[in-house]
């Protein structure tokens, strides 16, 4: 797919399965280039569940990044000097692996805070019950 080059290079692996959708937008302008990325995968399978370079295996990391429909939405940017010697290969693998990353940060968080939304009466209820034992 379009990804893989840039999934091998942020992940160590690519997916065998899924559908990737991509949509770009690409502006110049006093020559600077920038292009902004959106991305929604879905039915995301790696072969194998080994760690990626982030830590997690790609099935996790897959878990943890979609949503309830099991989509995953990334969005990144990707910013440089149409006069300079840029890599724009590693430009892009870095604007990715940051969206990967936000991505992972945003779903700790509302698993924290999903955590947090259980009733006051029914933390003190269990603190009670767990005092009665």
């Amino acid at each position: 797919g379009l990804l893989t080059p840039y999934l091998s290079k942020v992940l160590g692996t690519t997916p065998d399965r899924g559908t990737l959708q991509l949509s770009s937008q690409i502006t110049v302008h006093e020559g600077v280039l920038m292009s902004h990325h959106e991305v929604v995968a879905a039915q995301v399978r790696f072969p194998s569940d080994q760690p990626t370079t982030l830590g997690l295996g790609g099935n996790r990391l897959v878990e943890l990044l979609a949503d309830r429909e099991g989509k995953v939405h990334l969005s990144f940017m990707v910013k440089g000097r149409l006069d300079g010697k840029l890599d724009w290969s590693d430009l892009t693998a870095g604007a990715l692996r940051e969206a990967i990353r936000q991505g992972m940060a945003r779903s700790i968080q509302r698993t924290l805070d999903a955590a947090q939304q259980v009733p006051v009466e029914e933390r003190l209820r269990n603190q009670l019950d767990s005092l009665g034992r």
